[in-house]
């Protein structure tokens, strides 16, 4: 029982419904996301055990997975041919900001070229942990600054937008038709079974997303999420990543905290440098290109954009197209990086 129930949970729980509810009350940005983060953040930092079981995390990504591949409509596949420019600015966004960032630990953080390289990977965290323990890199420091870095990101990208930009407009929710959601789930559960089986990166994400996209696609789309639900995913998502920061020492994240900030904000700004002319080449919204090439957050993405009224399908499929590439850069760079 203690495998699908471990100790803590209910308390990781708790204090996310409780961070979510004060930052709601007090109309401060993201509410659901951030306010559960920061609770649980605190609540592991004073030593109290959370715990986010792998079952639940599971669903969590494939509920937005599906949710993600649903939103895929003939139009927005009419127009994929429109994303190969925004895809090419991805790309340059995530290596720019993979090199500046490395430099800048090597030579203001003093990190060794292995660690600096590793904490400044923009996301795959399992796999980074896993190809830096078979490098010198210093693995508490990779691991710091990885869960420190994915939480900035996560606060940094949806208070910049909810502060200095408008969203698409008003999203329009419904209740989704019941048919429509028995074929994207079974749809999604598929693609996530295939996905396994062909070990592509992150499963439970990518294959419910092309297995509820292909069902959307054949008429079976079933739109924005009710607002409850987007609220629980969020809640769900702050308290997974708050959760992991138990047996972190409040010492060295402090110590760590001015560089690791330093870093992110320089990956923000070589994002930002990219995504804002094509915006105005492309007449894409800023913020929807913002959280397309934010490096790391692919769960989270995709429901901040539809929270904001831009199109999760356009966030979703490039941050998937982000994780299918540094999956298989990851190690080739590392081999190369690290000789």
């Amino acid at each position: 029982m203690r495998r699908y129930f471990p100790e803590g949970m209910g308390t990781m729980l708790v204090f996310s419904l409780i961070g979510g509810l004060v930052f709601a009350l007090a109309g401060l940005p993201a509410p659901w996301l951030l306010g559960p983060l920061a609770a649980t953040v605190a609540v592991s930092l004073s030593g109290i055990r959370q715990a986010f079981p792998t079952w639940m995390q599971t669903g969590v990504l494939l509920m937005i997975g599906i949710n993600v591949g649903g939103a895929l409509t003939p139009e927005s596949l009419a127009q994929a041919a429109n994303w190969l420019p925004s895809i090419l600015g991805m790309m340059a966004a995530l290596f720019g900001s993979l090199v500046i960032g490395a430099v800048f630990l090597t030579r203001v953080g003093h990190f060794t070229g292995d660690t600096a390289f590793f904490a400044a990977f923009p996301g795959h965290l399992a796999m980074v942990l896993a190809t830096a323990a078979e490098s010198r890199a210093a693995m508490g420091s990779v691991a710091t600054a990885q869960s420190l870095r994915l939480t900035m990101l996560v606060v940094a990208i949806p208070t910049l937008l909810y502060i200095t930009t408008p969203g698409g407009g008003v999203v329009e929710r419904s209740l989704p038709d019941p048919l429509s959601v028995a074929v994207a789930m079974t749809a999604g559960i598929a693609g996530w079974l295939l996905a396994r089986r062909f070990n592509l990166p992150a499963p439970p994400l990518m294959g419910t997303i092309l297995g509820s996209g292909a069902a959307s696609l054949a008429g079976f789309s079933i739109g924005p999420l009710p607002e409850i639900v987007e609220a629980g995913l969020l809640l769900a998502v702050g308290g997974m990543i708050g959760a992991r920061f138990y047996g972190s020492s409040a010492r060295l994240l402090a110590a760590a905290l001015p560089v690791c900030l330093a870093s992110v904000l320089l990956a923000l700004l070589t994002t930002a440098a990219i995504a804002l002319p094509l915006s105005h080449v492309t007449g894409l919204p800023f913020g929807q290109l913002l959280m397309a090439y934010a490096p790391g957050g692919a769960d989270v993405m995709p429901l901040l954009a539809m929270s904001l009224g831009y199109d999760p399908a356009f966030v979703g499929v490039h941050h998937s197209v982000r994780l299918v590439v540094t999956a298989l850069a990851l190690p080739l760079l590392a081999r190369r990086y690290l000789q």
